[in-house]
């Protein structure tokens, strides 16, 4: 598996210094063997010295391949992972999503894990209830107000039930969370319907006069103007 090469830019400062040390040696060393080329053109290095020059260089480059290598598979410690969990959320989810697949997950980070995937089923409830809210003003709109009903109030009462039933479809066990929320759904869609239509909040009725079944058919509205 390749490795995030973002990940990289989290190496702690004594790693990053040893990498300058070794590129600068290696520089060094081969700034130097070209200074002797360069001055003594008319002699030729002896077999000893080149070989010392283009063992010293080469040796190190390979310490500085050894230390690139070894900084970019080492983990991220504890404490940047934390930082980077409130740095960089996406980059820290693609971190999480390497150490799953590589079955090798930190357990300091199973509390953010947890605490991600409860945030998660959580913001699918909410967007469940604020689908249907919406849904039960247009339908109490639709029913109160016949004289005003358009196709702008159409397509919103359409496209709240296609994304409720996708919502469904693709998570069937908020489901049984439905009938739960229902009640308190219309409430609140009662009103803030009486404040967008001017009607009296006391002229809608308390209890829902449309069934979970009606509010999600894509057939149902009450008192359709011809």
């Amino acid at each position: 598996m390749k490795n995030n090469p973002l990940l990289s830019s989290t190496t702690n400062t004594s790693t990053t210094r040893s990498q300058r040390v070794v590129e600068v040696q290696c520089k060094q060393q081969t700034l130097r063997l070209r200074s002797v080329q360069a001055t003594n053109t008319s002699t030729t290095l002896s077999a000893s010295n080149k070989h010392f020059d283009y063992a010293q260089c080469k040796q190190q480059t390979l310490r500085l391949r050894s230390v690139q290598a070894t900084n970019t598979s080492a983990p991220l410690s504890a404490s940047n992972k934390q930082h980077l969990y409130e740095r960089d959320f996406y980059l820290w989810t693609q971190d999480i999503i390497q150490q799953l697949r590589e079955k090798n997950l930190a357990e300091s980070e199973l509390e953010h894990l947890i605490e991600e995937i409860e945030s998660m089923g959580k913001r699918e409830q909410r967007e469940l209830r604020s689908r249907l809210i919406v849904l039960l003003i247009h339908l109490l709109k639709w029913q109160y107000q016949p004289g005003k009903q358009s196709h702008s109030w159409r397509s919103t009462i359409s496209e709240q039930r296609i994304c409720l039933e996708e919502l469904l479809e693709d998570s069937p066990s908020l489901k049984p969370f439905l009938p739960e929320v229902f009640t308190k759904c219309y409430q609140k869609a009662r009103i803030k319907a009486a404040a967008e239509t001017g009607i009296r909040q006391d002229i809608f009725p308390i209890e829902s006069p449309f069934s979970i079944e009606e509010t999600l058919d894509f057939d149902y509205l009450s008192q359709e103007r011809e």
